[in-house]
């Protein structure tokens, strides 16, 4: 099953667009031209899933005005050049006769109390793309990196356009907890705040109890949560669980990888790493990201969510980065909450990605 293209209806000055699923409960789902013209922030480590979720949110949303790098899953300088790329293979797949305006800035090098940056998951090969090269078809596109730090940027961008800005965060925390620090209204200044990061049931996918992302820098994961959550703007979290659950067989990916498109091809190739370590240990095709972009653009398909207390230890011989949460509010009950994703609609998700996959 799949999901058929947006379908667009005009009506005087607004647009609706009608999606249908096969789903009897669910059957229609509307999207109005505010929804396209939403501005977005995405702050990444430009890993595999960072890029599926990046070129969703470029097909879906007409206003991602900057894609800021981050360290994680390879270095700042080079997630920097895989976001141009990333760009690229958006442009090439629309037949754009130019690139879009989406703006790349490169962030942070390294946690914020450390001098170098942690390591990498060996799943998002030497690169964060699997080891792969950049598309011949691309290149043309590519926008170059702007000179301007991206915690700079992040500032100007928000002080520019004051509560209109969602922000999605999918690799560690740094830029933000940067950007607070020297702008305390930072958080206050956005529209919402999405994270992909943390662990809900502390089933660590990097530390025994902690998820990458804020295992990479819990000092600004618990700077962030905190500051964010009190600011008074909706703060979702996205954990590693739910993402885990909602991974997919060899054989689905082998679906989506020969498309016959751009976009399967570039998934094909980046995917090469992951692949490799995974497929024949018969462990789920992941991209969690994914999840944390589909909470932003189709909340809908939430399924499960609860507004709960959060912290993030920072200390500890085993329990650095783990997500704190007071589920009954028996300890924190009028301390600041997070809205925490706990499960999504699967098979709609993946429907989605299909479908972003065939254009």
């Amino acid at each position: 099953m799949f999901l058929p293209r947006l379908v667009r209806i005009v009506v005087t000055h607004r647009c609706t667009i009608l999606c249908r699923r096969k789903n009897s409960h669910n059957p229609y789902i509307f999207r109005t031209m505010s929804d396209m013209e939403r501005k977005i922030i995405v702050d990444s480590d430009a890993g595999i899933d960072d890029a599926v979720s990046i070129l969703l949110a470029l097909k879906e949303c007409n206003n991602v005005i900057a894609l800021t790098s981050v360290f994680g899953n390879t270095s700042s300088e080079q997630a920097a050049v895989n976001l141009c790329r990333i760009v690229g293979i958006h442009c090439a797949s629309e037949e754009m006769k130019t690139c879009c305006t989406t703006k790349v800035y490169q962030g942070a090098v390294h946690p914020i109390m450390e001098l170098s940056r942690p390591k990498s998951w060996e799943g998002h090969g030497p690169n964060g793309l699997g080891g792969s090269n950049c598309e011949e078809f691309a290149k043309r596109f590519l926008p170059s990196v702007e000179e301007d730090h991206a915690v700079n940027a992040m500032i100007r961008l928000v002080k520019t356009f004051r509560g209109e800005i969602d922000l999605i965060a999918l690799g560690p925390l740094t830029n933000l907890a940067l950007a607070f620090n020297l702008y305390p209204d930072f958080f206050k200044d956005l529209k919402s705040l999405y994270i992909m990061g943390g662990a809900d049931s502390a089933k660590g996918n990097w530390s025994a109890v902690a998820e990458y992302n804020f295992a990479s820098d819990p000092e600004s994961a618990k700077i962030v949560i905190s500051a964010a959550s009190a600011s008074g703007i909706p703060v979702v979290v996205v954990p590693w669980e739910p993402c885990e659950r909602s991974g997919i067989s060899w054989s689905h990916f082998d679906k989506l990888t020969t498309l016959g498109t751009k976009r399967s091809q570039f998934l094909k190739s980046i995917s090469f790493s992951q692949e490799t370590l995974f497929r024949s240990k018969a462990r789920k095709f992941i991209l969690a990201d994914v999840f944390a972009m589909m909470a932003l653009l189709f909340p809908e398909y939430v399924k499960d969510k609860v507004q709960v207390h959060m912290n993030i230890e920072t200390s500890g011989d085993y329990c650095r980065a783990m997500c704190v949460i007071d589920w009954y509010g028996l300890n924190f009950p009028d301390k600041p909450k997070v809205i925490l994703c706990r499960e999504f609609m699967t098979s709609f998700v993946w429907d989605v990605v299909e479908t972003l996959l065939k254009s």
